[in-house]
């Protein structure tokens, strides 16, 4: 039985690859949701192939308790890294 990708996020010391999330890094298309998903994956490691990822700093959200909009920023957690390939840049 092969692992697919959502069990060997759940690893331990697992990494994630924001392009398995979506992201383009084609410098153009808002990758602000495909980075937070692999935010939220829980891997410890996030990892930015080469490319440029625009990403909006502040991104809008239903508040499921008030039906409200929210803004919150993208959130890792607190254990988690962020690898940047040598050829990789997040763009505001």
């Amino acid at each position: 039985m092969a692992l697919t990708k959502s069990t060997n996020r759940m690893m331990a010391g697992s990494s994630a690859n924001v392009k398995d999330f979506g992201a383009t890094g084609d410098g153009t298309t808002d990758d602000t949701v495909a980075i937070q998903l692999a935010l939220d994956s829980g891997a410890g490691t996030i990892v930015f192939p080469d490319g440029t990822y625009l990403v909006n700093p502040l991104t809008s959200r239903t508040d499921p308790a008030t039906s409200g909009i929210v803004r919150t920023a993208l959130m890792p957690l607190t254990d988690q890294k962020l690898v940047l390939s040598n050829r990789a840049t997040l763009k505001e």
